[in-house]
C-alpha cells in the first residue's frame, strides 16, 4: 500500500489534525480547500482553491491513491431554509469529486460522515453500524445520502469505500469561535464570562471523542485495505451535557452561566457509539478519558484565550 493520501476539505480541525497524524505515521499528505488552516507548521502540499475547479482538482487526485472527502459546507440558517442550497449543494460536490476520482488513480474514497445525525433518536445505546438509520435534520439526511450514493459507485466501479462516522470529536486545535463543537465552545465563554445557551434541559447524552483517539482510529482504518463499509468512531461512553459542562468549569475555575431555551425538533436525546467493529478491524481502543481530553483541551486554550489581555 502505497502511504499516501488526499484530504479533501482538510484545512478545518478534524482535517488538519488528521493531516498531523497521517504525516507523522510517514504518509505524504495533500490538503485541498479554499482556505489554509488557521494553525501551520503541517507537512503536506496544499491544493488552494474551489472544488468546482476541475483543473486543480485533476492536478491533486493525479498525485495521490487515497482519498479523505470532510468537505462539507454549512448554513446558520435553520434547517428549512438552509435544505436546498445546502442539501443539494453538498451533494453535489462529492458527485463531482466522485466523477473524477473514477478517471485517477485513487484506489479508496473515504467520507467523513456523522456518528450522530445519521442515526437519530436511538432504539437502544449503544448505537452500532447497523442500527437503523433515521436522520432528523437536513444535516443528517445530506450525509447518509453522500454514504449511500459513495457505496454505490465505489462498488459498481471497483474502488474501497469506508465511510467513517465520528460522534463528537474535541481537542486542541478546535475553534471556539463557531457555534459548533461544545466543548471548545463552552470552554472559552466560561473563561470570558460569556453566557452559554442550552436546548433542553441539558441531559441530552452524546459520545465524545478525544482528537488524538479520533485520528489515530481514522488512519488504522484507512491503512488496513481489508476495512470497508461504515464504522463508528467514538469514545464507547455517554456523558450527559450538563455533566460536560461541570467537567469544564473545575478545568477552567469557573462557572458557567447557563441560559436554558426549548429543545427542537430535530435534536436527539442520546448518542452513544458502538465501537467495537472498528477495534475488532484495527485493535483500536480510545485511550483518553473526558477528563484529561478536557484538561489537554484548556491548556492549549488558555493562552489563545488571554494573549491579548495579558490575563
Amino acid at each position: 500500500m502505497k502511504k499516501n493520501v488526499l484530504l479533501i476539505g482538510g484545512a478545518g480541525f478534524l482535517g488538519s489534525r488528521l493531516a498531523d497524524r497521517f504525516s507523522r505515521d510517514g504518509w505524504s499528505v495533500g490538503i485541498f480547500d479554499r482556505i489554509l488552516p488557521a494553525e501551520g507548521g503541517l507537512n503536506a502540499e496544499y491544493f488552494t482553491g474551489e472544488l468546482r475547479d476541475m483543473h486543480l482538482l485533476r492536478r491533486a487526485l493525479a498525485k495521490f491513491t487515497r482519498v479523505v472527502y470532510l468537505a462539507h459546507e454549512t448554513r446558520t440558517a435553520p434547517a428549512a431554509d438552509r435544505l436546498p442550497a445546502n442539501f443539494l449543494g453538498n451533494i453535489e460536490l462529492l458527485l463531482l469529486v466522485l466523477e473524477e476520482i473514477q478517471e485517477s488513480k485513487a484506489e479508496d474514497l473515504v467520507l467523513l460522515s456523522s456518528g450522530g445525525a445519521v442515526y437519530g433518536e436511538p432504539e437502544q445505546l449503544p448505537i452500532s453500524e447497523d442500527h437503523p438509520t433515521r436522520p432528523r435534520s437536513p444535516y443528517g439526511i445530506a450525509k447518509l445520502t453522500m454514504e449511500k450514493y459513495l457505496a454505490m459507485v465505489a462498488e459498481q466501479k471497483g474502488f474501497r469505500h469506508l465511510e467513517i462516522r465520528p460522534s463528537n470529536p474535541y481537542g486542541p486545535g478546535q475553534t471556539f469561535q463557531s457555534a459548533q463543537g461544545i466543548v471548545a465552545v463552552a470552554m472559552a465563554r466560561i473563561a470570558r464570562g460569556e453566557p452559554i445557551t442550552i436546548r433542553g434541559d441539558g441531559s441530552a447524552t452524546k459520545d465524545y471523542i478525544f482528537i488524538n483517539d479520533f485520528t489515530e482510529a481514522c488512519v488504522k482504518l484507512v491503512s488496513n485495505p481489508g476495512a470497508s463499509g461504515p464504522f463508528n468512531i467514538g469514545s464507547g461512553q455517554g456523558t450527559p451535557l450538563n455533566e460536560v459542562l461541570s467537567r469544564i468549569e473545575k478545568a477552567v475555575g469557573k462557572k458557567a452561566d447557563l441560559v436554558f431555551q426549548a429543545a427542537q425538533s430535530g435534536d436527539v436525546t442520546a448518542n452513544v457509539l458502538d465501537v467495537s467493529k472498528v477495534r475488532e478491524a484495527t485493535g483500536w481502543n480510545p485511550s483518553t478519558t473526558l477528563d484529561e481530553g478536557i484538561a489537554q483541551t484548556w491548556s492549549w486554550m488558555k493562552p489563545k484565550l488571554f494573549r491579548r489581555s495579558g490575563e
